[in-house]
């Protein structure tokens, strides 16, 4: 027993020993990718492994590249390993090579290495996705007793929209583009039918852009979007070329040419086709703390172009365009906390109108001069209290907003449209106590800056203040739905003339001075299901005019509305109103009422009915010539997969809607409305989703 117990420890032993030196030399193999996991690479391009070492006698490698065992067409010499892959086999594919050590029938994974590799078009990532609807719309049948018909009495119009937008990278290069167009079956309806008339294509082009970008630096072509200096540019759209460059962490340069208003169709494809309808502009913004981003930034802005005077791009003219030049700088600061933040700017712009001939004619006018005018504005927030606890339960804050903005007298940029000659003045108070909010905004403006004694000079003074209270946050729990959500808003509004103009054309009469307010008081209640309402709203019109001081009007509505969702997918609201107007020099009072009722069900998924139904009386002074409109509309609509969208919503829907409007007015002949009139409408459309 003890000769056998001593041979079977010294055979344990050696197994130990020996898979022990198995797992030894097995942790001892490693293996490494001589490519970046980070970066793309062709298909076709050659997978290079190097091992930590040789492979000994008794070992062999498998190699799986995803879940495919490409063991059989792997060259291994020494610890070099190399596998040349078909390009049709994983093209565009994210996926990792694994290295095992194989041992008899014992596989060991000595590493997992992932790997990128681009499409068959040799493109990192790419995508293109098309759109197209068709959608149409038309009336059936109408019909009444009043006249007269409509000229289009049946009809079914048809509009086409089509879009393709593409996404395309390939290491630091990437491309986008996207291009839309519009399609419609009504001449009148074409986008150039102003322009051209019949000529004018029923499919054309709407909009497209294309940008290239590598790194900070990108350029792009077709519709261009900027927001500059709010004097010079402000938002601005239009079909051009631009390119930005980033200057690191310091700023960003970017700049743009433009058309001087929007472009579709073929024709002018990059908008520069006319030097005299040109707008240029450029932009330099810098952090001058770099190290925190928007603590202080500077934007350094231009303009430069020429517009003639064309208001869109279904209206041709061509005359004598105007021209101007500008310069802006504008600073955006905030400390770090974000409680006091400041954003101000000046610009500067020359303003050219030349002479028309065509204008002037054979009348002789002022020369006009070229004006060099400046513009300012600024901003400062400040968060005066920030939750401040009162007690435990209580916050309180306030903020505080000033506001400023001058205008010089004929201050005019081509690609901006401020108020010249006119300086504004206001501030805006947003405090919280609890679940109480209030805001405040109170604002003056004048104009005649340059105080022209011949020029009438005015003056507007607003304010504005707005309260909102939930009971059940005071005084109530969450379960208390009979506390209501009360609310309360007054606007005041006071324009007047500041003296009387130099040159006897004016007296104290032609003075303008009127003053105006408006107030709101709401209540809402809120149950489950249930939800009602109850507003009240008062306007008052003050004239202090010399010789118009009884001509004041008083307008009050009370309105009142229910709504209710009885079930899922239905949904009815109910809402009444009266509304009174008095006029203080006649004693006149208008008045009307009314009344509606609107529904939806959604029956299912793809299936919505819909419909409302309302009745209003107008009471004029002294009860003659009452009107009655009375106007109801049914819509029931459905929805159509016939496969499935990227989206996961239906491709089509058609709708079916029924309208009819009755309008009537006193007086009565024994009993019968003489003056009667009713009109009706059938109409049907839909809509389908190619892509």
């Amino acid at each position: 027993m003890r000769r056998g117990l001593f041979v079977s420890l010294i055979l344990i032993a050696t197994a130990a020993a020996h898979a022990s030196a198995q797992q030894s030399d097995t942790a001892s193999l490693g293996a490494t990718a001589t490519w970046s996991a980070d970066q793309h690479r062709g298909a076709s391009d050659p997978i290079e492994v190097t091992l930590s070492r040789a492979l000994r006698h008794g070992e062999s490698l498998a190699l799986l590249v995803g879940t495919t065992d490409v063991t059989a067409f792997v060259d291994v010499q020494g610890t070099h390993v190399r596998y040349r892959p078909r390009a049709s086999d994983w093209a565009g594919r994210e996926s990792a090579v694994v290295v095992y050590l194989v041992r008899d029938t014992s596989w060991t994974e000595v590493a997992s290495l992932p790997i990128k590799v681009r499409n068959r078009f040799g493109l990192d990532d790419g995508q293109v996705l098309p759109a197209a609807d068709l959608a149409s719309a038309g009336q059936l049948k109408e019909g009444g007793t009043s006249a007269p018909q409509s000229p289009r009495m049946t009809y079914q119009d048809l509009t086409l929209r089509l879009g393709l937008s593409s996404s395309l990278r390939r290491g630091p290069w990437q491309a986008e583009w996207a291009a839309n167009a519009l399609g419609t079956s009504r001449k009148e309806q074409r986008l150039q039918f102003g322009e051209k008339g019949e000529d004018a294509l029923p499919v054309d082009l709407t909009d497209y852009q294309v940008r290239v970008s590598r790194g900070g630096m990108a350029l792009a072509a077709g519709t261009v979007r900027r927001t500059d200096h709010r004097h010079l540019l402000g938002t601005f759209s239009s079909r051009g070329v631009g390119g930005n460059v980033k200057l690191g962490s310091a700023g960003e340069l970017d700049a743009a040419v433009m058309n001087g208003t929007n472009v579709v169709g073929l024709g002018n494809f990059l908008g520069l086709a006319e030097s005299a309808h040109r707008i240029s502009a450029g932009r330099l913004g810098l952090e001058l703390l770099p190290q925190r981003p928007g603590a202080m930034h500077v934007t350094v802005s231009g303009v430069h172009g020429s517009v003639l005077p064309r208001q869109n791009v279904n209206q041709a003219s061509v005359t004598d365009a105007e021209r101007s030049t500008g310069w802006g700088v504008q600073l955006d600061a905030a400390v770090p906390d974000d409680r006091v933040a400041f954003a101000g700017g000046v610009a500067q712009s020359r303003f050219t109108n030349p002479v028309d001939p065509l204008l002037a004619g054979d009348s002789t006018l002022v020369p006009v001069r070229e004006e060099r005018r400046m513009a300012r504005f600024g901003e400062l927030r400040v968060q005066l209290i920030r939750e401040w606890r009162v007690t435990d339960s209580l916050a309180a804050s306030l903020s505080l907003n000033a506001r400023h903005e001058r205008v010089d007298p004929l201050y005019r940029s081509i690609g901006s449209s401020p108020q010249a000659d006119a300086e504004n003045n206001g501030l805006d108070l947003t405090a919280g106590l609890g679940a109480l909010a209030l805001t405040g905004q109170f604002g003056r403006s004048r104009d005649n800056l340059a105080d022209i004694g011949t020029i009438l000079t005015s003056r507007t003074h607003t304010g504005a203040l707005t309260a909102a209270l939930p009971l059940v946050a005071v005084v109530g729990s969450p379960e208390d739905w009979f506390l209501p959500v009360l609310s309360y808003g007054r606007q005041s509004t006071h324009q007047f003339g500041d003296g009387i103009p130099d040159g006897g054309m004016y007296s104290a009469s032609d003075l303008p001075d009127q003053a105006s307010v408006s107030q709101t008081a709401a209540a809402e209640w809120s149950r489950a299901n249930t939800t009602f309402s109850y507003r009240w709203n008062q306007s008052v019109q003050d004239n202090r005019q010399p010789g118009m001081e009884t001509s004041d009007i008083t307008g009050t509505v009370h309105t009142v509305a229910l709504g209710l969702a009885p079930r899922a997918g239905l949904t009815v609201g109910l809402d009444a109103s009266r509304e009174r107007q008095v006029l203080a020099d006649s004693d006149l009072r208008q008045g009307l009422d009314r009344v509606g009722v609107v529904t939806r069900w959604q029956l299912n998924a793809l299936t919505d009915l819909s419909g409302n139904v309302s009745r209003a009386r107008t009471q004029p002074s002294g009860g003659e010539g009452a009107r009655t409109n009375v106007e109801m509309q049914f819509e029931g609509s459905r929805a159509f997969s016939f496969y499935k969208m990227r989206d996961g919503s239906p491709q089509s829907r058609v709708f079916l809607r029924f309208a009819r409007a009755l309008q009537s007015q006193d007086p009565r002949t024994n009993g019968v409305i003489r003056d009667r009139s009713v009109r009706w409408s059938l109409n049907a459309g839909g809509s389908v989703r190619f892509f």
